[in-house]
Order: C-alpha cells, then sequence, then structure tokens
C-alpha cells in the first residue's frame, strides 16, 4: 500500500540506559529433579510502552513491575524457555529482580537470551517474534504492552546465577506524535492513524479520536514512512517522508502535518492548491518539497467532485480545432473537451489521469459556466457578460506556486447564437466576448476530478461496470474507491439512464410460486420486474429505493429475457436454444475486486413457461429449463434504474 508520510521535523531526545551491574544471588543446587532456581536483578527499563506518561521533558517515565513475566531461552537437549518472574522492584534505584528455574543437567556457562515480556517469544521457543509481527498483531499501540526487550547472559549451574552480558533493551522506537493541519494551525483529531513502513501497517485505534497518539515502531533505516488518518470531519489526510530514520530505545516527538485528500475536498477547500499526489495544500503558498504543484482547486460540485484550474497555458488553438476534440461529462456534471494529445497541451502541461488515487479527465476546456463558477470562486470582481478573471484570480495561480497569470483572450468550450449564427465564446480581463471559430487564442485548461459517471448518464458504454450505492459508475472488474459501496454490476441499459443492475448476492432461495405472488414492477428498463417485498426475501442484501438521485426498483426478480441480455452483455459464451446463461465471463465482473459471490447452481426467473402447468424458466450454468413453480431454488436478483 503505497500512502504518503511526512515527518517534518523529528525532535528527539536520547533515553540513556542507566547502567546498573548485575547483582548475583548464589542459591543452594537443588537435590530434586524440580531443577536449578535462579535470581538475579536486572537493570532498570530506559524506555516503555506501559503506563505511559509524558513528563515534559522529552523523556518517557517507566518501572519494571512486579509480577511481569521475562522468558529466558536456553539449550539443553534443544531449545528451552524459562518463565523468569518479577518478584520485586527497588524503589530507588528501579532495578528489578527475577527469579527463575532451569532444568536439571544444564551445562554450567549456558549461554541464553532475555526476552520480555514472555509472550514475544516464538512458539518453538528459539528466538524473538519480529518487530513487525508484534506490532501488526497488537495494532501498534503502547496500551498493548509493546514495550519488547532483548537481553543475552549465561546460566550458571554450579553457582547458580545469571551472568547478565546486555541487559535487556528496547527493541522499538517510541513516538509522540501530535496531528496538525498542513499549515500546523490547527490540530486534526483523528481514528484510526494508518503507519505504512515498506509493505507493512501498522492501525493505531485510540479509544476516541485524538490529535495526541503515543507509538511504538520498529527501527529503521532510510526507509519511506507513510501516514493516512481518518479525521473527527470524517475526511481522508495523508502526508510521507522518504529516508527516515529512527533508532529503537528512543523516543520521539513528531508533529505530522497532514493533508487532505482531493477525494474528500469541499466547497471551504476552493483556492487550495492541488498537487499531483493527490494533496490539496493551503491557498497562496508552495507546496512541500518532494510535492509537484497541478493547478488550483476552482470549483467544487460534491465532496470529492470538482474542476481544478491549470497553473499555465496550453498550446494555443483556433476553436475549430478545440470543437473537434473528444468531449467528457463523467467529471463535475458539466461537457469538458479533452486535450488529445502532448501537442495540444503544449510543453507547460502534463498528462494526468490520476492525481494519487482521485481520477481525473486529463486536461481539458471547460464551458463558458464553468470557467465563471472558478472565477467567482477566486474572488473576481470583474463581470461584463459573465465573471472573468482579475488580480484576484491571478494571486492565486502565481503566488508560491509559479504559475503564469491569465493574460489576453482565452477560448472556452461553449458556442452562444449571434445573428443567426453560432459563435464561440472566450473570455478576457475585460468580459467575455464571441469570436471567429478560425482565430488561434490561448487556452487555459482545467482537470475535472472525482466520482465516475452517474448512474443517470449510464450508456451501453458503460455495460459491466461497478455500480455503488451514491450513483457512481466505476470501471469494471475494479475495486470502488474508500468510502464507496459496491451495489452491483451494470448489465443492461435500455436508454440513457435506464436498465438493469445484477446483484453481487444471492437473495433467499424462494419457490417459484412465491415469487409470482410478488408485486410487479413494469417502471424500470421497460420490463416487469418481481419486486422482492422484505428483509426475508432480499437476506443479506440492502434495500433501496435510490442509488445517489437515480430512483431504482429495489431487488426484484427479471424476466427470462432480462437476464438473457445481461449474459450476453457480461460475455457470455454459454446457452442454448432458449438464451444465454451464465458462464466463467460473467462470473469475472460479479466478483473481481468487489467481493460479490459467483453465480452457482439453479435460479428462477419471474417468466412462467406458458405451458400451463405451472412451470416457470430459470437459469443454470449450461442452460435453461423449466422447472415446477413448487420448487425452492436461488435468486439472483436485479435493481431496475
Amino acid at each position: 500500500m503505497k500512502k504518503v508520510f511526512g515527518i517534518a521535523a523529528l525532535l528527539l531526545a536520547f533515553v540513556a540506559c542507566n547502567k546498573v551491574e548485575t547483582e548475583i544471588t548464589p542459591v543452594e543446587q537443588p537435590s530434586d529433579s524440580k531443577g536449578i532456581t535462579i535470581t538475579a536483578t536486572l537493570a532498570p527499563k530506559t524506555a516503555d510502552t506501559k503506563a505511559v506518561t509524558d513528563n515534559g521533558d522529552n523523556k518517557i517515565t517507566v518501572t519494571w513491575a512486579e509480577n511481569e513475566h521475562i522468558a529466558i531461552l536456553y539449550d539443553k537437549d534443544g531449545a528451552q524457555v524459562a518463565d523468569a518472574t518479577i518478584t520485586a522492584v527497588d524503589g530507588t534505584t528501579g532495578a528489578a529482580t527475577i527469579s527463575f528455574t532451569v532444568v536439571s543437567g544444564t551445562a554450567d556457562n549456558t549461554a541464553c537470551t532475555l526476552v520480555y515480556p514472555y509472550s514475544a517469544a516464538k512458539d518453538d521457543k528459539s528466538g524473538v517474534k519480529d518487530a513487525a509481527t508484534l506490532l501488526s498483531a497488537q495494532d501498534g499501540t503502547l496500551n498493548a504492552n509493546l514495550d519488547v526487550r532483548v537481553g543475552a547472559g549465561t546460566i550458571r549451574t554450579t553457582t547458580p546465577g545469571l551472568d547478565v552480558t546486555t541487559q535487556p533493551e528496547a527493541q522499538f522506537a517510541i513516538f509522540k506524535f501530535t496531528v496538525k493541519n498542513a499549515d500546523a494551525s490547527a490540530t486534526i483529531d483523528v481514528k484510526p492513524l494508518i503507519i505504512t513502513i515498506g509493505t507493512q501497517d501498522y492501525t493505531i485505534t485510540p479509544a476516541s479520536a485524538t490529535s495526541t497518539l503515543y507509538v511504538a515502531l520498529p527501527a529503521v533505516s532510510g526507509q519511506t514512512v507513510s501516514f493516512s488518518a481518518t479525521g473527527s470531519d470524517s475526511k481522508t489526510y495523508t502526508c510521507s517522508k522518504d529516508g527516515v530514520t529512527f533508532a529503537a530505545a528512543k523516543y520521539y516527538q513528531s508533529t505530522l502535518k497532514m493533508y487532505k485528500l482531493l477525494s474528500a475536498a469541499t466547497a471551504e477547500d476552493i483556492g487550495k492548491v492541488v498537487c499531483a499526489a493527490g494533496h490539496l495544500h493551503t491557498a497562496k503558498t508552495a507546496v512541500p518539497a518532494g510535492c509537484t504543484a497541478v493547478g488550483i482547486l476552482g470549483k467544487v460540485t460534491e465532496t470529492g467532485c470538482g474542476l481544478i484550474l491549470a497553473l499555465k497555458d496550453a498550446t494555443s488553438q483556433d476553436w475549430n480545432t478545440i470543437n473537434g476534440w473528444t468531449s467528457t461529462t463523467d467529471f463535475a456534471g458539466t461537457t469538458l473537451k479533452l486535450l488529445p494529445n502532448d501537442a495540444a497541451r503544449g510543453a507547460n502541461l502534463t498528462s494526468y489521469t490520476m492525481l494519487g488515487a482521485t481520477a481525473v479527465s486529463n486536461w481539458a476546456v471547460a464551458q463558458k459556466s464553468v470557467y465563471e463558477a472558478i472565477f467567482t470562486n477566486l474572488g473576481s470582481t470583474t463581470n461584463s457578460n459573465g465573471m472573468t478573471y482579475d488580480a484576484n484570480v491571478n494571486a492565486y495561480i502565481t503566488t508560491g506556486v509559479g504559475g503564469t497569470a491569465l493574460d489576453g483572450a482565452y477560448w472556452s468550450a461553449t458556442e452562444e447564437e449571434y445573428l443567426t449564427l453560432n459563435y464561440p465564446l472566450c473570455f478576457g480581463s475585460d468580459g467575455w466576448k464571441i469570436n471567429n471559430m478560425s482565430e488561434s487564442l490561448s487556452v487555459r485548461p482545467v482537470l475535472g476530478f472525482g466520482a465516475a459517471k452517474l448512474l443517470s448518464a449510464a450508456t451501453t458504454s458503460d455495460v459491466g461496470k461497478v455500480v455503488c450505492v451514491d450513483g457512481h459508475l466505476h470501471d469494471a472488474r475494479t475495486a470502488v474507491p474508500t468510502g464507496s459501496t459496491a451495489v452491483g454490476i451494470l448489465g443492461k441499459v435500455t436508454e440513457t439512464g435506464h436498465g438493469l443492475i445484477l446483484a453481487l448476492q444471492d437473495a433467499t432461495a424462494q419457490t417459484g410460486n412465491t415469487i409470482n405472488g410478488w408485486t410487479s414492477e413494469t417502471s424500470y428498463a421497460s420490463t416487469t420486474l418481481k419486486v422482492l417485498p422484505d428483509d426475508a426475501a432480499r437476506g443479506s442484501l440492502t434495500s433501496y429505493t435510490v442509488l445517489g438521485e437515480t430512483a431504482v426498483s429495489n431487488w426484484a426478480v427479471g424476466q427470462k429475457s432480462d437476464y438473457d441480455a445481461i449474459f450476453t452483455n457480461l460475455g457470455s459464451t454459454t446457452g442454448d436454444k432458449d438464451g444465454k446463461t451464465y458462464d466463467g465471463n460473467v462470473n469475472a465482473y460479479i466478483t473481481t475486486g468487489v467481493g460479490g459471490t459467483a453465480l452457482s447452481g439453479y435460479y428462477w426467473s419471474a417468466t412462467k413457461d406458458g405451458s400451463g402447468d405451472g412451470d416457470a424458466w430459470g437459469f443454470y450454468s449450461v442452460y435453461w429449463s423449466d422447472r415446477s413453480m413448487s420448487s425452492s431454488h436461488s435468486v439472483r436478483p436485479v435493481l431496475g434504474f
């Protein structure tokens, strides 16, 4: 998982080991077979993740505690482990007295490894679990007692005792993270915080959202460390830093300057700088080192959807050329004329299809209404036949981020009728005007960003795409973005914004007689659907009446012709004279990335066989057949929209 981390400055204070000579208390070797009991004294702890308190001077104050357990790993006919119990802690020095027993016959001067806590020793008692495993298993939080310490010593059995050659030393670095916004002007309460080091994630889940977290992490050198957090405002924040090094047994304090993601952009973020990693940075300021400024957030139509104004011009074009470019309505609810290639974009603009994890339209020429909205949002005070740019707008483009001020006349993608003829509109610092189509003018493009096409705009070209609960269409056979919920697969489109969605899961098995008694709907996709009436019939499927703003039928059993069309559209190669049925091609859409359950077995349709003998049609993995309506079979419903 690739996340983004920005430990801006690590204020570290080394917590020095307090060296205490190990004291050996000789005891007589027992004469029975219970083993040899040994007591010894361990130095005080120097950093801990248990009972942590911040004493204000960048140190952590902790002690050993009575009845804590330490594993003593040693060899005697293979790997052996002794359970050493802390029997006392010196109230003045913090040193701990331990007691443990090794088996009789253990050789004198046997090498051993000390592991605290006992649970950190591997099940086979031959070593210590690696830091990543320990932290991952315990959520990386300090209250899970992640103070793992490892030491070394020698067990003496002739004069029973323990010579500790290396005091148990902490294996983790301890952090106090304070989470703030990008300019550090305010703290952000988060729950959870995900820390990524290499391929390992550590999920920190405090009891309640907080801006201050104590965290244990394994020592690293020259690593990329990334953070992703969900704020108490339900927005996603992220940051990252390369070449990070921190050591075990040290305590660090760090301010995490977290950036909101473009996918969480709202109207309050207008004017912010958008970078290639999909972060939003403070308006009129340079982006952090390592980031690349792309443009200025100019319009937000809904959370995570809108338009970004480029920092520089594209190649000048005549409007006839622009008018021939491909149009898209997938972004920000508008028709954008997409710049098709490097020649059209020119030397100033890099091609984009993603900013971080957010889909974008690639650079495009927008409609008049879009540019007006952007200029209004960026504080323009100039209005002649509509808002246009002025010094207020240019301040966002040029201040700190190196953009080139708007200057001169620029094309939009809008035509306007004048004396019975249509002429394209352009904008300048003095207002909006019509212009000659063949004239070459400047182009200041935008990027549309956010959710994919809406279900209400679905066409046959979208068949196979994943439909989510907010009414967006996502690429076929891919997981929907974080925060979205997959509902089904677009299986049939009868006209723009109308069709059928195939469920990802089965509903409750039913008899054909039961299905035949359900209410019919003919309002959707020009077909009669038998609507599943309640939770009992739907089973694990959530009830729906709208997806986003698009009305749906709620889950229903489709007609034989509906399933035939869906399976044909999804590439089925299986069927008989009665129509197509499902196969591996169909199931690939249902299962790949979105967690659906493959079709398997026999399923009802809502179509009787017409023979009058009480049979109805259903589909199997290789054919259609009619069966008695008193039989109970699976149901894979559809949503009409």
